[in-house]
């Protein structure tokens, strides 16, 4: 009995809280929106293009209890599949919507553990979606009489207040 409430203290004192805004508080949540800036060059694959994305906001769903947007912070993988007008390239702010999928193992035993050499790089989860349904837009900020506040512009559907 002692063995194992050792065990458990001990998996509660190295296992810190995952911070309020990290983007693994999120992870397979339906109906969520993304916004980030583009943070590699894209990678081709025969039938997807890879880039990383350093994600700043998140819109959740209608029915849940914010309605804003709320500043997150994680880097993920974004495989995008179909064709799109869009080219994205590094420092590019888009925005995307899909569950983030949580980092796995291929499920080899004694084989390359993928979950640690992506946490390594800050990488902690993927999204996939089709490659027409993301959006490129530009971060501006506007001064105001207190201080200043950001938006976010898409051609065509007008501004989003990311303050």
């Amino acid at each position: 009995m002692l063995g194992i409430w050792s065990g458990f203290h001990s998996f509660l004192i190295h296992s810190p809280e995952i911070p309020a805004g990290r983007i693994s508080n999120f992870y397979n949540q339906q109906g969520i929106a993304l916004t980030g800036r583009v943070t590699s060059f894209a990678r081709q694959y025969p039938h997807k293009i890879r880039i990383t994305v350093n994600c700043r906001t998140i819109r959740l769903p209608q029915n849940h209890t914010h309605s804003e947007p709320l500043a997150i912070s994680g880097r993920i993988h974004l495989n995008l599949y179909g064709k799109s007008e869009n080219t994205f390239r590094f420092n590019d702010h888009i925005r995307f919507s899909g569950p983030i999928r949580p980092v796995r193992n291929f499920g080899n035993p004694g084989g390359f553990d993928y979950q640690i050499f992506l946490k390594r790089q800050g990488i902690l989860g993927s999204v996939h979606t089709r490659a027409d349904k993301v959006q490129k837009s530009q971060i501006h900020s506007c001064p105001s009489g207190s201080g200043s506040f950001r938006y976010w512009k898409t051609p065509g559907t007008g501004f989003m207040n990311l303050s």
